[in-house]
Parts: C-alpha cells; structure tokens; sequence
C-alpha cells in the first residue's frame, strides 16, 4: 500500500490529475476512514487498469517496474482472469435475450428485435453495441488493441481512458431510424464470427404473417473505423463503447497486467 500511495501523491503533483473519485479513495485511505482491505477493493472497482496506468507511469520516471510489477500481481490475484472475462463476454454475445430492444412505439408490442430488410430478404436486426462488442471479443482473442476511430494499437492515454470509463458522454440512440440507415451495412452475424447467433425464434416479418425463426444481422464491426462517433443503443460512441469493454468490464486481472505495463509505455 505504501508504493500505490507513494506513485499517487508522485504522479498527482507532476501530472495535475482531476479524476475525482480515485483521488478522494486515496485521501479517505490517508485520513484512515478507509481500512487497507476497502482500500484495496475500491482500487481495484474503481478501475484496475486505470490504477495501473497511474502506477507504472509513475514508476518508468523513477525506474522501479519491479516493484510495480509485484504489487500489479497482488491486485491481479483480486481480479478475474483474461479467460475468465473471456467466457463471461462470449456468453453475453451468444445470448440473445441480451441484445433486445424494439423500435415499435406501440407499448403493447411484443417485438424483440427490429426487422430490416436486407436483399430482398428480412432479418432480426441486432443493436450496433453488439457488433461492437464482438469485435472487442476477437480483438482480445488475437491480443490486439483496434479502437474505432484510432490506429491499430494506439491506446488513449490515461486521462481519456478514465473519464470514458467512468463518467462517459451520454448521447441519444436514433431508434427510430437505425434500421433505415444501416440496413447497407447488416450482415449476418454468423459472417462475423462462425459460432454467433443464427436466428432468432418469435419474430414476425413485415411481409408475412405468424411467428418463425428470423435470421440474425448486425451491421459489420469494419463500418465503426470510418464512423467512430457513431452513436449506439447504449449511448455511447462506438469508440467510448469498445474502449468501455475492453478496458473496463471485461479486462482481466492477468491482462490488465499486460496491457497496463504497455498503456504506461506509450507516449
């Protein structure tokens, strides 16, 4: 505990950091209003790697990764795995109860999925958080950083990746023309990954009447590079979105390890 306080009060002053909510655990922990094992959960709740980032910037001035290392490790053991946050994300994307939502503005419909017309041909349409997120499920499975909008493996330095994970701008979801827009844009989700959802039971096509498997689409994960900003069923930008997901929700102890050491690295 001795080293985290240390690199905090260190990187505080030389970087002028704002964020808030680490700073007052820091201070209660100081103050002794916090007990160590609080101390240690809140750290690790509030963002294991965000305090990675803190640390290990910190400690490449100073020239002590070793140090910072092992108390990475402990933190690590308080955290689930890489493949554990892997499983928990693939069980999400194969779920789709997950993923419903309706466009109909009659509040006594049934309809769990938007119906787009794609070819000729009508298909249950999956929000662009899906998509999204299944990227971020093969980018980690590759161990690739790929954020919309950004180079492959550029990272946000670590003022950027706190604010979007823990106090991100909220925007409005055009529901209403989502289907419309992005129709060009659908594939079938199992042309994104080959074990994705193939269709959905229960839905009713425009053209036709009573209840039957429709198949599965979301718009192709490649469409959010050129459309960052794209706004998703959550209300976040694609960007913030996979950014959310890969550093926050479902990272790994192991892999924040990993990546933070890297995160810091960059420039």
């Amino acid at each position: 505990m001795k080293l985290i306080m240390e690199n905090w009060r260190g990187y505080v002053i030389e970087q002028s950091i704002r964020e808030k909510l680490l700073m007052e655990t820091f201070r209660k922990y100081e103050k002794e209003e916090l007990d160590e094992g609080m101390f240690r959960n809140l750290v690790v709740g509030i963002g294991l790697a965000v305090g990675t980032l803190f640390m290990t910037a910190q400690a490449q001035k100073e020239d002590r990764m070793d140090q910072v290392r092992t108390h990475i490790a402990q933190a690590e053991a308080e955290s689930e795995s890489k493949k554990q946050k892997m499983k928990d994300l693939k069980s999400l994307l194969d779920n789709p109860n997950a993923w419903q939502f309706s466009d109909d503005s009659d509040p006594r419909s049934t309809e769990r999925f938007p119906s787009v017309n794609v070819d000729g041909e009508w298909h249950s349409a999956f929000p662009p958080d899906w998509s999204i997120a299944m990227k971020v499920y093969q980018d980690k499975a590759n161990g690739v950083v790929d954020i919309p909008g950004m180079a492959p493996g550029e990272l946000p330095d670590e003022a950027a990746l706190y604010q979007i994970i823990k106090s991100p701008d909220i925007k409005d979801f055009d529901l209403m023309n989502y289907t419309k827009n992005m129709a060009p844009y659908m594939v079938e989700t199992n042309t994104i990954d080959s074990e994705a959802i193939q269709g959905v039971f229960g839905q009713v096509s425009p053209a036709s009447s009573g209840y039957y498997q429709m198949s599965a689409t979301a718009p192709d994960p490649t469409y959010f590079e050129s459309y960052p900003e794209f706004v998703t069923l959550q209300g976040l930008t694609a960007q913030d979105l996979y950014i959310k997901l890969y550093f926050d929700r479902f990272l790994g102890g192991d892999e924040a390890v990993d990546l933070g050491i890297k995160l810091g690295s960059q420039k």
